[in-house]
């Protein structure tokens, strides 16, 4: 059997650090102090290959995602990226620097391929609008957005809600991420 090794590309200094300590001499994980943004995966992995992408930004310059890397990714990619990405909330935010978030979801979903789904779970009256978006593995996609549901739930007083684009459509999900995104006076001027 081939042994595979993973990658793992970290950019910020103490994070990157501390998966050294944890797991520096582990043999099949080569551990990255870069910007994801930086790699060319077109010569790191093959078709065969399966890749998670995290992304937990701070805002939406710091995401470790670009149209090159979202080409490159293999079919086997799944990823887990936060949204709302500050305690200030995202509609604070100037219509433009929220423009930038419309066009990295709206890139992210063009390239779900069929065997996946793309979910989205956002928190119930939450002032910052956090919310989630994933690509998930279309057979375990209603499980995961099941055991999603029950862990916000136990996490967050008010709970959460999810849609997913295969069973609730891309209509719902583009309403939800203008809810998410756009203000109510906004969103009314549409």
């Amino acid at each position: 059997m081939e042994s595979r090794v993973s990658h793992l590309y970290e950019r910020e200094s103490a994070a990157f650090n501390s998966l050294l300590e944890k797991h520096g001499d582990c043999p099949q994980m080569n551990l990255h102090h870069q910007d994801s943004r930086e790699i060319d995966l077109s010569g790191l992995v093959s078709d065969r290959d399966s890749s998670f992408v995290y992304a937990d930004p701070n805002n939406i310059d710091q995401l470790p995602i670009t149209q090159k890397m979202v080409n490159d990714l293999t079919p086997l990619t799944l990823y887990l990226m936060t949204l709302g990405c500050n305690v200030a909330g995202l509609k604070r935010l100037s219509v433009e620097a929220r423009l930038r978030w419309f066009q990295m979801i709206e890139m992210l979903t063009e390239t779900v391929r069929g065997h996946h789904d793309v979910q989205l779970i956002w928190l119930n009256r939450d002032s910052s609008q956090w919310a989630y978006l994933a690509c998930v593995p279309r057979k375990w996609s209603e499980a995961t957005m099941e055991k999603s549901m029950m862990a916000g739930k136990k996490m967050w007083k008010d709970g959460v809600q999810g849609l997913t684009i295969k069973r609730d459509g891309m209509a719902a999900f583009k309403t939800i991420i203008r809810q998410l995104f756009l203000t109510k006076e906004e969103n009314q001027n549409q």
